[in-house]
């Protein structure tokens, strides 16, 4: 599947809203079940993130996660 082809399927979203008054860092999870058979490798899984309305980030790979933002 293409980037632009992704970009046109239905995304997962979530959004992560700080109700308080006390300013917040936030950590989000991902967990790879390895028993489930037929799982799709990180390699063929790109995402991307908005943060405050300001657009998508750039699409990288998940595999590519931890060099990204260590």
């Amino acid at each position: 599947m293409t980037n632009e082809q992704g970009l046109n399927t239905t995304p997962y979203e979530f959004i992560i809203t700080n109700t308080g008054n006390v300013t917040a860092k936030y950590q989000i999870r991902l967990e790879l079940n390895e028993n489930v058979k037929n799982q799709v490798p990180l390699n063929n899984i790109k995402m991307s993130f908005e943060k405050d309305g300001q657009g998508y980030s750039d699409s990288f790979l998940l595999s590519n996660l931890n060099t990204l933002f260590y």
